[in-house]
């Protein structure tokens, strides 16, 4: 599958659960609000969790200063 169908498939998607989502949040009511928020909140917090565990270690080079003591110089 080529990767334009597969974005338009999952933009496809996407839609058909918004369309979704909006048409059950109508029945709730406001209930249907406090739901969202709950749900959207928690997917969030899901997500910076877990990039926070998951972030890769940056390692610094040894920064040439650290190594001199004063009166070395070098051009």
């Amino acid at each position: 599958m080529s990767e334009r169908t597969s974005a338009i498939i999952a933009g496809g998607s996407v839609a058909v659960v918004a369309i979704g989502v909006g048409i059950w949040l109508a029945r709730l009511g406001a209930w249907g609000l406090v739901a969202f928020t709950v749900v959207l909140a928690s997917l969030i917090l899901w997500m910076l969790v877990r990039h926070e565990r998951h972030r890769p270690e940056v390692h610094h080079a040894e920064d040439d200063a650290d190594r001199r003591h004063g009166w070395e110089w070098s051009p």
